[in-house]
Order: C-alpha cells, then structure tokens, then sequence
C-alpha cells in the first residue's frame, strides 16, 4: 500500500539528519511549501534541479459529462499544477529498469531499422 509523505514526517525527517529543534524544523518546511504556492500565485514555474519541474498550465474550457448524471456540461477553464520529473529522480526510481535499458535495448537499437528511410542501413550509405 502507498503511504502520502506528510509534513509531519519531513519536519521529523528534518530534525533527525539535521539535529535541529522541532519548531525550526516545522518552520522550514511551511516556509518550503509557502514559497512554492507564492511562485505560483505569481504564475511562475518551478525546477528543482535533480527532482523535477513544477509548472503551471491553463486549461481552456472544455465540454464534459456528468458521471453521476450523464449530462452534458460545460467545464469552466482553470489553471493546474503539472509535474515533471527530471532525470536524477527517473534514474532512482527506474534504477533496475535502467540498468536493462542501457545494456540490453540500447545495444539492440544500433541496429537500424530497415523501414525507415532516414536511418543508415549500411556503413556509409543512406537508404
């Protein structure tokens, strides 16, 4: 089962790896989280390097349905939050699956399709 990360668990983290106070701790946590809803608020994205990037999009209005309903409505435009992951994080997460990557598809993808027109089929000459 999938646990959330809560900020009571990073503010715990925060104190034990960083020997800090408790409340120091909750504060710099809050002010993470605060600083991250002001640059939104200001229509800014975010990029932690390593992690991933954070940015705004707007969604235009859009027809739907009602699930409960089956009705047609009309969804009113919004604004949300989309993740990116970035590199560092995939490779962490994906570290086995990674591992085959690089050393089994990769080396089976030096081999050039012969369907596609724009891919060399022999040294030196194009299809």
């Amino acid at each position: 089962m999938l646990m959330s990360l809560t900020r009571a668990e990073m503010s715990k983290k925060l104190v034990e790896v960083l020997k800090i106070n408790k409340y120091l701790a909750i504060s710099l946590v809050d002010t993470f989280f605060e600083e991250i809803c002001t640059l939104f608020e200001q229509g800014r994205q975010i990029r932690l390097a390593g992690f991933g990037k954070f940015k705004l999009r707007d969604k235009r209005e859009r027809p739907g349905r009602n699930p409960k309903t089956g009705k047609d409505v009309m969804i009113t435009p919004r604004r949300v939050v989309t993740f990116r992951a970035g590199l560092k994080l995939m490779d962490r997460i994906n570290s086995k699956l990674n591992f085959i990557f690089r050393n089994f598809i990769l080396k089976q993808s030096d081999y050039r399709s012969p369907r596609r027109k724009d891919t060399i089929h022999r040294i030196g000459t194009r299809g």
